[in-house]
């Protein structure tokens, strides 16, 4: 049996939506922006979370009758020095672009960037705080970042300050 959802728009325009509760929150997503025609953005609950740690629709808790939030949040842009950049994206993923030593190549990271909330450059590094409060660190090791893996462990925590990095490690 299908959940019946609303999703609005920050504009103020909302719409029906039929959703199965056997979906992923990934897939929910895709059927929002195709529903809706809207480019890349963040599904947000009745509470204003996104769905990231639930598997289905099912999972998340959404209710037959709730409201969620259609969220397109404009790029941001962190620097390596002149050496490489990243660009966090509406959908809460990342590009980067420059010299892959510099940070300016995350594909060996590329699988753990999702949901990421905030992003932070070194001289030779970035790191990504991500909705659980995880960091995934690349770049140049001796500027905070890990090209080989992650000594073990992909994922770090991060000291912040209001969606600043102050300091990452594993």
């Amino acid at each position: 049996m299908p959940l019946h959802v609303q999703v609005s728009l920050l504009g103020g325009s909302s719409h029906p939506l039929h959703i199965d509760l056997e979906v992923s929150p990934h897939d929910l997503q895709l059927q929002v922006q195709r529903a809706l025609s809207v480019g890349r953005g963040t599904l947000l609950d009745p509470s204003g979370a996104t769905l990231a740690g639930a598997q289905t629709v099912a999972d998340s808790g959404l209710k037959d009758g709730d409201v969620l939030t259609w969220y397109m949040r404009p790029f941001h842009l962190a620097s390596a020095d002149v050496a490489a950049v990243a660009a966090l994206l509406g959908d809460g993923k990342v590009a980067a672009w420059g010299f892959p030593a510099w940070g300016g190549d995350s594909r060996s990271v590329e699988d753990l960037l999702t949901d990421v909330q905030h992003i932070e450059a070194t001289s030779g590094a970035f790191a990504a705080i991500l909705s659980d409060g995880s960091v995934v660190a690349w770049g140049n090791s001796a500027f905070g970042g890990y090209t080989h893996g992650f000594c073990g462990n992909p994922r770090g925590r991060v000291c912040s300050d209001l969606g600043r990095v102050l300091l990452w490690r594993q």
